[in-house]
């Protein structure tokens, strides 16, 4: 489900395996609703609100190193035991993600999560002590390898093509230390998409 606060005019969308419900907990605490189905996007939302000024609200998602996310699908949903290159090809998966970010108009890194959060709604800058996100079981994946373990290399260079759009909106950057494949992430992406919300006051 979404979090929105309609006072303040803040919505946040959940993208699968981006600790979703750690960040709905954390969220209800400062006065968040829980709204619709866990993983609606805009036009659920939009829907189930009734109102077509959904665009006055500050939108906000996680985005996650889309590799590493689809290996946790993969985890998740392999129910036939497939390699994964083989998985992803069966499944022809092109897109990053599942689409829920694309609604959004603020965003945190799912590899910053809780530095993130306190960031977008003022933790920083007022008296109020920092969120603690708590990584609960159902935001694990129970026996997760390193992602780079999992696909080829053939199949990490198909992905960084697939991926490349997000990836460059969002500042991911493939390379390899010590000859292991590693994702970082440009600052300079972080300071454009994680804005603060505007109506929240702490």
């Amino acid at each position: 489900m979404a979090v929105i606060h309609r006072r303040q005019k803040w919505m946040y969308l959940f993208e699968p395996h981006t600790a979703s419900r750690a960040t709905q907990r954390v969220l209800v605490t400062i006065g968040g609703m829980q709204c619709g189905a866990h993983h609606d996007g805009v036009t659920q939302m939009r829907a189930r609100l009734r109102q077509q000024h959904i665009t006055e609200y500050d939108i906000c998602a996680t985005v996650r190193n889309p590799i590493d996310a689809l290996v946790t699908r993969y985890i998740k949903n392999n129910l036939e035991g497939l390699g994964f290159n083989e998985w992803v090809e069966r499944n022809k998966i092109r897109e990053p993600l599942t689409g829920l970010w694309r609604g959004a108009n603020t965003y945190c890194w799912y590899e910053n999560l809780q530095g993130d959060l306190n960031h977008m709604f003022h933790r920083n800058s007022s008296n109020c002590s920092d969120f603690v996100l708590e990584h609960l079981d159902n935001d694990k994946t129970p026996g997760k390898q390193p992602w780079w373990t999992y696909p080829s290399n053939n199949m990490i260079d198909i992905l960084l093509e697939r991926f490349k759009p997000f990836m460059t909106m969002f500042g991911y950057e493939f390379y390899r230390e010590g000859g292991e494949p590693r994702m970082g992430i440009h600052a300079e992406a972080v300071k454009k998409w994680c804005k603060p919300v505007r109506f929240h006051k702490p």
